[in-house]
């Protein structure tokens, strides 16, 4: 019997135990939204909580901690900056100004909330530009959706193609 058992050792050693797989895609998912009560378009932009805090590193951030339920001063400054370099809308060919309004930082997602002011009217050509994560990530895929006045439109963005243009006739 004592033979057996090191037979099945030496022939079938056990697997060793390996660390979980990384993911191995790169998106992200952001909404943008009229909201007719406050006539202002309002934006979320999802994206895993790793290769952000990864990317924020490599441009710069000093230690970016994106802990879940917990964010620094410093780091919603480096959040902030990067989607203002990175996440731009344009209505009818001005830029439109993004207030940055915070992040709940997930476990594997951290997500970005954003609103312009007040607008006179709701936005019939936007162009939008997503390149958020493309620099250090060429896989990154960036879907960008958006509702305004009940028509939807979406788009796909990556490393090289990083801008969309979007009408919308009501």
């Amino acid at each position: 019997m004592i033979i057996l058992f090191f037979l099945t050792l030496l022939f079938c050693p056990p697997k060793p135990t390996q660390p979980p797989a990384a993911h191995h895609y790169y998106a992200s998912l952001s909404t943008i939204v009229w909201n007719e009560k406050s006539n202002t378009i309002e934006c979320s932009v999802q994206v895993f909580s790793d290769d952000f805090e990864h990317t924020l590193t490599k441009t710069g951030c000093q230690q970016p901690a994106l802990v879940p339920n917990t964010i620094h001063v410093d780091t919603e400054n480096c959040i902030e900056d990067y989607l203002a370099n990175h996440f731009k809308i344009w209505i009818n060919d001005t830029v439109l100004s993004l207030n940055y309004i915070g992040s709940e930082i997930g476990f594997d997602n951290t997500i970005c909330y954003l609103e312009s002011g007040a607008l006179n009217e709701a936005p019939q050509k936007l162009k939008i530009r997503n390149d958020l994560l493309c620099a250090i990530f060429p896989e990154q895929q960036n879907r960008v959706n958006i509702e305004i006045k009940g028509k939807k439109s979406s788009a796909l963005l990556h490393k090289k193609h990083t801008e969309e243009q979007l009408n919308f006739n009501f």
